[in-house]
This record gives C-alpha cells, structure tokens and sequence, in this order.
C-alpha cells in the first residue's frame, strides 16, 4: 500500500507540473479561439487533477 501511495503522489505532482505548464502556453498560442475550441479538455483535466487530489486524500488516510 505504502508504494502505491508513493506512486500516486509521484503521478499527481507530474500531472500538476504538466498542467501548471501546459494550460498557459496552450492560451498563449492560440488566443481566444482556443479557449472555445478547448473548453471541454480544460475541463476534463482540472476534473481528472481534482479526482486524484480526492484519491492521494483517500490513500493518505489508509497509508498513516
């Protein structure tokens, strides 16, 4: 179990990096049309970031 957490800690803070970095160079290249071409990927990632900010809470509880 402990490794498991260890991994899912290592995924969610590269999953963070990449959007921390990903987000706002998608906007710079494109503009505005991106935002309404995109809306529905930014959204599913900062949903897919929330669930796994849930699941390292849920396995944190168990792990200590």
């Amino acid at each position: 179990m402990n490794l498991f957490f260890k991994l899912s800690i290592a995924s969610f803070f590269l999953f963070s990096v990449l959007l921390i970095i990903g987000i706002p160079v998608s906007f710079v290249n494109s503009g505005f049309l991106s935002w309404k071409k995109n809306k529905k990927n930014f959204f599913i990632l900062i949903s897919l970031w929330l669930f796994s900010v849930f699941l390292v809470g849920i396995l944190n509880s168990f792990v200590i």
